[in-house]
């Protein structure tokens, strides 16, 4: 053996040397799992931040397309407007009172403009079918500009089976439109109950 060559590797070099090995390949085998995770995870944060707006905007669109195709909602349903239109009150050959048992129907309505005044007359017609007498009377009437008239106050009284005609009158500021007439009703000996009914628009005649 020739004494220039160099001296080989001790057993504990080479148990330092397998160590060291070890310890590398652990090393790396941990470094590449936590790189695979981080890129995972910035795939999914990725595919996210993307996925969401695109749904967004997809279910808008589809949304639109409904209401374009279906002319809005699909139950018919008017998303909480109000369309109810109001009462167009009562004309003439109507019934003023529906709910009680005599029929009080409106013969008659008539809006005359003299020179100082508009003048509203009506007449009803009271077909009493109880069995007890009943009492009818005309009340104030009220103009679109709240302004109120008494007028004559003209009651009749109906006996059981029979059927009478009223009239009544009231003076309204000129240029103003009747809109509800107040009336009082009594069936037997009971008082008087006052009762509101709109008036449908009645034109108005020259004088």
């Amino acid at each position: 053996m020739s004494t220039d060559d160099p001296p080989g590797p001790t057993a504990d070099s080479r148990e330092d040397d397998s160590d060291g090995d070890g310890d590398s390949a652990a090393g790396d085998g941990f470094g590449d799992g936590d790189s695979a995770s981080r890129r995972t995870l910035i795939r999914l944060l990725v595919g996210l931040g993307l996925g969401v707006p695109i749904a967004i905007e997809l279910t808008t669109f589809l949304g639109l397309m409904s209401d374009a195709l279906l002319g809005g909602d699909a139950d018919g349903e008017d998303g909480g407007t109000d369309t109810a239109t109001p009462d167009p009150g009562v004309r003439v050959g109507e019934e003023l009172l529906p709910e009680t048992p005599p029929a009080e129907t409106l013969a008659d309505a008539q809006v005359r403009a003299e020179s100082n005044a508009f003048v509203l007359t009506l007449t009803a017609t009271v077909e009493n079918t109880t069995e007890d007498p009943y009492r009818f009377r005309f009340g104030p009437v009220e103009t679109g500009g709240g302004r109120t008239s008494d007028g004559d106050g003209n009651e009749v009284r109906v006996d059981p089976g029979a059927t009478r005609s009223i009239a009544g009158r009231w003076e309204l500021p000129p240029g103003s439109t009747p809109r509800s007439l107040t009336v009082f009703t009594a069936s037997g000996d009971a008082d008087l109950a006052e009762r509101t009914v709109r008036l449908a628009r009645i034109p108005v005649r020259g004088s």
